[in-house]
């Protein structure tokens, strides 16, 4: 029973790239021709970084923190208060529905 189990856990290890490779092709080779583009073309507005807390700062605000983006989903209640040399913009905040979730 353990070697069965054993060869079908390596078969369908080996299933899902060899059926990514059958629906889209293998990817350094491009047999099927799909248009090449970078990941910047691709996307609606560039990516933007966070703000980071500065030690010197005089504006308080809320601060995410690791917990909030390491589980499966975004946690926003997941902060603490940190200190800004200046507010955050409105672009820069991390907000519900911002992320990608399963």
């Amino acid at each position: 029973m353990r070697r069965l189990g054993t060869q079908a856990d390596s078969r369908a290890a080996q299933l899902l790239p060899a059926t990514f490779d059958d629906v889209i092709g293998e990817p350094g080779a491009n047999p099927l021709g799909w248009a090449v583009r970078t990941f910047r073309d691709i996307l609606s507005r560039p990516l933007i970084n966070g703000v980071s807390p500065a030690t010197d700062g005089a504006n308080v605000d809320r601060v995410l923190t690791l917990a909030a983006i390491t589980g499966a989903d975004f946690d926003a209640s997941a902060v603490k208060e940190g200190l800004f040399a200046r507010r955050p913009d409105d672009l820069k905040r991390a907000k519900v529905g911002k992320f990608l979730t399963r």
